[in-house]
């Protein structure tokens, strides 16, 4: 877990980065496509090949251990929402949502 968390505090700043630009570019339910495809690009710098298409602009990136699959050890899945909510940001931000009324 250490190690995980010195991996992460490495890339805070490219996080952040990430963060911030699927911030500008909303997109509501089922129209994700430009956020699906940050997603995507990102899976694949990382040499995954990610399952798109999933109900619609879902994915699913799998990465897998290394030894046989009944001796792999824990399992961990993480789980993101990536639609945006009708509403119009007034936070002044310089990451502000670009997309009037979605936030």
């Amino acid at each position: 877990m250490n190690d995980l968390k010195s991996i992460v505090a490495s890339h805070k700043s490219e996080i952040v980065d990430f963060r911030r630009t699927l911030h500008q570019i909303p997109e509501t339910a089922f129209t994700e496509e430009k956020t699906s495809g940050f997603v995507r690009d990102r899976l694949r710098e990382l040499g995954l090949d990610p399952e798109t298409g999933i109900a619609k602009t879902g994915l699913v990136g799998l990465m897998e251990g290394l030894g046989p699959k009944a001796d792999q050890g824990k399992t961990l899945m993480i789980r993101a929402d990536m639609d945006a909510l009708a509403v119009t940001e007034e936070t002044g931000h310089p990451w502000t949502s670009t997309h009037e009324g979605r936030m």
